[in-house]
């Protein structure tokens, strides 16, 4: 390796260590400093003995971990952030405890401490990430080899399914972070001013700049993909069985049908509200991204089964 080639690892690796540990520490700084809301969530949930879950509310991933939580009956309050404005409480949360994801492909920046969901019991343990909060409500080993070939397999869909949400945002007009208040803490609704007139327009020109990926046309054709893919699969395994999970609805159903809720837009879904409430409007973009999935996957037996399962085991809806 030249010097050349040595002078770019070098700087490649000043980028990484600063996207990785100095932003979100710097974050972490500023929310604890100004007590921007909430406080310590191990702190709250030990003085209320009430579970706290840390999310993004529009988060599909967030989705998994709360429909888990609340299938398990898991008493809990949720702690939502907007993206961006999660970094700081998120790194604080887990940094200092060494609480990393280490699941989820799609954690790279901050080194899995600012992903969600985050689960905090009353005890200080913790349940790092959707596949584990799963994991302990339906009892599964993770290291079963089917269980974690499948996990693995959906963790990279829902990666790349995030690709639909971003693009509906960034090129469709529909704002995922209009979620309602309801969702927040009355200490964190400040944000959903911030997001409105400042981070959303922020993230939406970042990732048209190509500066933030989630929106990139190339990774959502390859999400429709990978999509086509794992419903042939889903559909040769519901053609001998009820459910993925055998003859009632288990953990291989609550995976794929949160993950892939972006592209379904299930009415009783609580991380995509904005473009469903569009939908039953007649108002979503004619020629726009989730139309597109909605009018291809909705037409599937793996996409009916989704839009069954969440109708009749999604009770614990927000």
């Amino acid at each position: 390796m030249g010097p050349e080639s040595d002078a770019a690892s070098r700087q490649e690796e000043s980028v990484d260590s600063w996207q990785n540990f100095m932003m979100p520490r710097t974050y972490a700084w500023i929310w604890s400093k100004l007590k921007l809301g909430g406080g310590c969530p191990y702190q709250a949930a030990c003085k209320t003995g009430r579970s706290k879950l840390l999310s993004i509310p529009f988060s599909h991933f967030s989705e998994l971990g709360l429909w888990a939580a609340e299938h398990r009956g898991l008493e809990f309050d949720e702690r939502s952030y907007l993206p961006l404005l999660h970094v700081g409480p998120l790194f604080e949360a887990r940094f200092a405890r060494g609480h990393v994801n280490k699941t989820s492909v799609i954690v790279k920046g901050s080194g899995g401490y600012t992903s969600v969901p985050f689960l905090i019991h009353p005890d200080g343990s913790v349940e790092s990430d959707s596949w584990s909060i799963l994991e302990a409500t339906f009892k599964i080993d993770p290291q079963d080899a089917k269980w974690h070939s499948w996990k693995t397999k959906m963790d990279k869909l829902g990666s790349l399914m995030v690709s639909v949400s971003w693009s509906g945002f960034v090129h469709d007009g529909i704002d995922h972070g209009d979620v309602g208040s309801e969702r927040f803490d009355e200490t964190l609704r400040w944000q959903l001013t911030q997001w409105k007139w400042f981070v959303g327009p922020l993230v939406a020109q970042l990732c048209k700049w190509d500066v933030l990926p989630m929106s990139n046309l190339a990774t959502l054709e390859h999400g429709r993909d990978m999509l086509r893919e794992v419903c042939d699969d889903v559909e040769e395994v519901l053609a001998s069985q009820c459910y993925l999970s055998g003859d009632k609805f288990g953990a291989y159903d609550m995976s794929f049908c949160a993950l892939t809720a972006f592209a379904l837009l299930p009415p009783e879904t609580s991380g995509s509200v904005a473009a469903v409430k569009l939908l039953d409007a007649g108002k979503l973009p004619l020629h726009g991204v989730h139309l597109g999935f909605l009018n291809e996957f909705r037409q599937r037996k793996a996409g009916q089964h989704v839009l069954m399962c969440y109708k009749k085991h999604r009770l614990g809806k927000v």
